[in-house]
């Protein structure tokens, strides 16, 4: 047991200067700001919560910071950005990190203190997947996430089209019906990627 809390305390180890050696910044300072964080004070009422991003959104950028060369071309062939985020500093960061920007210069400019934090926290994690896998990975991310915003689009021509009168209005009708038919299909396509998707 000795033995191996020894190993996990060389791991952190790593963890953290590897961290800082992305970030651009010392070990000490890193690991300064590390222990800080726990005694951040909370936040007064009315200020608003802080960016945390979210589980898929973490990955992807994961995948970008360790794994540029596999993941960028899998970002790069989205067709709507606003899939993947739409926190505009985060699109910015994404678009910056394309474009082979290093991380520690981005930090620096960054004017969320949330954003510069996720990625700091992001940048220490290690071993979410390999280099093998991490364009699969991408993919899967991004198939997941366009499914999201595709059932919601279903969700809405659904609601459109009970409250559309063929009659009155024909060419829309139509053309609400030809989109749904489009999302369904692009829908499916997904499902191969992802699996079923609610």
């Amino acid at each position: 047991l000795v033995r191996s809390r020894g190993l996990g305390d060389v791991y952190k180890r790593q963890a953290v200067a590897r961290a800082a050696g992305l970030l651009g910044v010392g070990e000490l300072a890193l690991r300064e700001l590390i222990g800080r964080r726990r005694d951040e004070p909370a936040r007064p009422a009315g200020v608003k919560p802080r960016f945390v991003g979210n589980a898929e959104l973490n990955r992807l950028l994961w995948l970008l910071i360790h794994f540029p060369q596999e993941t960028a071309p899998v970002l790069l062939a989205i067709p709507d950005p606003q899939i993947v985020t739409d926190h505009p500093e985060v699109g910015f960061v994404i678009h910056q990190l394309l474009d082979g920007v290093s991380l520690a210069s981005l930090r620096e400019d960054l004017a969320d203190i949330d954003v510069k934090r996720l990625l700091g926290d992001i940048a220490m994690r290690e071993g979410l997947c390999d280099r093998e896998r991490a364009a699969t990975m991408a993919a899967q991310i991004v198939a997941r996430l366009e499914g999201k915003a595709v059932n919601e689009r279903l969700s809405a021509l659904q609601r459109e089209l009970s409250a559309c009168d063929p009659t009155l209005d024909r060419p829309r009708y139509l053309a609400l019906l030809s989109e749904q038919q489009e999302m369904v299909r692009r829908k499916q396509e997904l499902v191969r990627i992802t699996g079923p998707m609610r």
